[in-house]
């Protein structure tokens, strides 16, 4: 029996947590006649069942118990168990014994231009994005592929760590549901995310202490942050908490993020940085109205759609303006069209590990029949 390894021992929360639990689902369905074995740092990560767990806690404990498990430890346990396939779901390109490696990258911290402001608000911000960039390079090149969630952060693999074989793969079901109806008029506007410098928060806080002054503006905005949690957020506590529009609810288990979506009229998510932004494609796959960055990733992460208006990340009166009129009015939005990717490109997780498996099986016959085939072969066919 072929056995896949999916190792996440990082993964304990948040979009990257439910990229490992959706990746090992889809193994699962995909690969019925595999082992298929989840190396992570608490067995109640991952329900799917017929998913084995090996359960390495020590490893989130410190930088330096991370780095040993990963470049030293994982090295033992892929000998014991004799994968065919390893997929590395947290960055990091481990030394393992394994038919075909492969590394998923989530964190693009290192290709962003921190502000002054940022890193007074979060002063370990230049130190991860340093010490990422460090180990994104270690080890690298002994992946069969790097994936990555979007076009932009292959063109920074490509430039700074000079890898050729990089997929692009979007974190998404393979269907969306038919869109539903918005809301109208728009009353909870929610912004799901962790308390982060470049989450750009202060957007939203500005516009809502402009939205605080129209009269007609009976609007709630929900932010899932705690405002005790850190140095950031008590910043924003003492900048917005007087404000009448905001609620602070703390972090939400998935269970009590499905109730928020359900309640929510419309998405914001004004980020200035993400390798994707897993609450735009949870939102349309609601068919529920949003309001996000006019960036790049944000482009890439909504695709077609048609409930979807774009805001400049640094006017907070664009916003405020946006959110008002939508309040008042009801959604009215011109549909937008995705660009295309160019491949090696999956659409969602079953393209992807149909992609994974191919170029395992195709690199293998190739080595022995001495030949090479360049990634761009493993192109998934539609």
């Amino acid at each position: 029996m072929p056995t896949i390894v999916l190792s996440g021992v990082n993964l304990v929360s948040g979009g990257t947590l439910k990229i490992l639990q959706d990746c090992a689902e889809t193994v699962r369905q995909k690969l019925p006649d595999w082992r298929v074995v989840a190396i992570v740092n608490n067995a109640d990560v991952i329900n799917t069942p017929m998913v084995e767990t090996i359960c390495l806690p020590e490893a989130k404990k410190s930088w330096l118990k991370r780095i040993y498990t990963e470049y030293f430890g994982m090295k033992k346990l892929s000998k014991q168990l004799n994968a065919d396939i390893w997929l590395s779901m947290h960055d990091l390109s481990p030394v393992v014994s394994a038919g075909s490696q492969f590394v998923y990258c989530h964190h693009p911290d290192c290709f962003y231009r921190f502000s002054i402001k940022e890193i007074y608000s979060e002063p370990k911000l230049l130190i991860f994005s340093a010490v990422y960039s460090l180990f994104y390079r270690i080890n690298i090149h002994a992946n069969r592929a790097v994936i990555v969630q979007q076009q932009w952060l292959r063109q920074e693999f490509e430039k700074r760590y000079g890898v050729r074989n990089v997929v692009v793969a979007h974190p998404v079901p393979e269907t969306f549901p038919l869109s539903s109806p918005p809301a109208s008029p728009l009353n909870t506007f929610v912004y799901p995310s962790l308390p982060r410098g470049f989450k750009n928060f202060e957007l939203i806080g500005e516009a809502a202490l402009l939205l605080d002054r129209e009269p007609s503006w009976r609007g709630e905005i929900i932010w899932t942050i705690d405002p005790g949690e850190s140095r950031l957020t008590r910043q924003l506590y003492k900048s917005y908490g007087a404000s009448r529009s905001i609620k602070f609810v703390g972090l939400q288990d998935r269970a009590a993020m499905n109730k928020l979506y359900e309640k929510m009229d419309c998405l914001l998510f004004p980020s200035r940085l993400e390798t994707w932004g897993l609450p735009i494609s949870e939102t349309k796959s609601l068919g529920k109205p949003m309001i996000v960055a006019d960036l790049p990733y944000a482009h890439e992460t909504v695709g077609s759609y048609d409930k979807v208006q774009f805001v400049n990340s640094a006017d907070p009166r664009q916003l405020a303006d946006i959110m008002l009129e939508k309040h008042l009015n009801g959604w009215s939005s011109v549909s937008v069209q995705a660009d295309a990717i160019p491949g090696p490109f999956a659409d969602n997780w079953p393209e992807l590990v149909d992609m994974i498996v191919s170029i395992h099986e195709k690199r293998n016959r190739s080595i022995s029949a001495g030949t090479t085939i360049p990634l761009q072969s493993y192109k998934h066919q539609q």
